[in-house]
């Protein structure tokens, strides 16, 4: 269940279905709240407009203030199946997720970097976030950050990088 803020007449009780669908809908700017649960990935979450994406609701919330991350655990999984669970090319926010078992193993050099979060340009701000058990062939496992951005207060923990970036 997704609220996205600044669209009229959209709230948790009428919720877009997925992650994608709400970047989908929304325009520069905007919030996507994430209530809690498991939200297993076909595909990668491409954020191509300026976005904050903010994860830990129970679904009752006004503000984000009001969000408990660590009781509303609000997980994003590349099952294995996605090069990357978040893929960004703008300025991107993301907070209070955990991203999980994104697997960059591609033949370009783009899809095997990355497996959890890769801001491929842009400037990218992951915070408060748990990132664990992603892989990719070259670097950066859980975060590749090749354009500008941070990591802020996050456990970055199990992924593991062919070459390069190595974390655990």
């Amino acid at each position: 269940t997704l609220f996205q803020k600044a669209t009229p007449g959209v709230s948790w009780y009428a919720p877009l279905r997925t992650i994608g669908d709400a970047i989908t809908a929304a325009t520069a700017d905007d919030e996507i709240w994430v209530k809690k649960g498991t939200y297993t990935l076909t595909q990668p979450l491409a954020v191509n407009k300026a976005l904050k994406l903010y994860g830990g609701f129970a679904g009752t919330e006004t503000a984000t203030t009001q969000r408990n991350i660590q009781a509303n655990p609000t997980v994003v999984d590349g099952n294995n199946a996605v090069y990357h669970c978040f893929l960004t090319t703008v300025d991107t926010t993301i907070d209070g997720f955990t991203i999980q078992r994104g697997k960059a193993t591609g033949t370009t050099d783009d899809d095997k970097t990355g497996g959890g979060i890769f801001v491929k340009s842009g400037t990218g701000t992951v915070t408060n976030c748990l990132i664990q058990n992603n892989t990719c062939t070259t670097s950066g496992a859980g975060v590749a950050l090749s354009g500008n951005g941070a990591v802020q207060h996050c456990q970055i923990t199990q992924n593991s990088a062919g070459n390069a970036g190595r974390s655990t």
